[in-house]
């Protein structure tokens, strides 16, 4: 096995959850330091991506599911929702946010 300095993976929004065949051959590659670089927002389903970007990073202790499931996946749940119903009601049919993320609050 080569045992690489740096892996810079660009687009890393292809690296889709945790058990993608992409997040699992990334996550067998060995190297001091690990990049994943991308220009793409994350969207409604971005915390299941970033589950599959940080198993590639080896990020403990968020690469374990238990523990990303505690800690990311189940408050952003709980607030995605209570934001939601907020942030909807105060909107306009001219306001240009659109319908990518009401908690994250991005721009469509």
């Amino acid at each position: 096995m080569i045992d690489w300095h740096r892996i810079i993976f660009d687009e890393s929004q292809s690296v889709k959850g945790k058990q993608s065949k992409v997040s699992l051959g990334a996550s067998w590659l060995s190297s001091s330091y690990k990049w994943l670089v991308s220009g793409t927002p994350l969207t409604k389903s971005g915390h299941k991506d970033l589950s599959g970007q940080l198993r590639v990073l080896q990020a403990v202790p968020y690469d374990e599911n238990t523990h990303f499931m505690r800690s990311i996946e189940k408050p952003f749940y709980t607030m995605t929702k209570a934001h939601a119903k907020k942030i909807d009601s105060s909107r306009t049919s001219s306001d240009p946010r659109g319908a990518v993320g009401p908690f994250l609050g991005f721009w469509s």
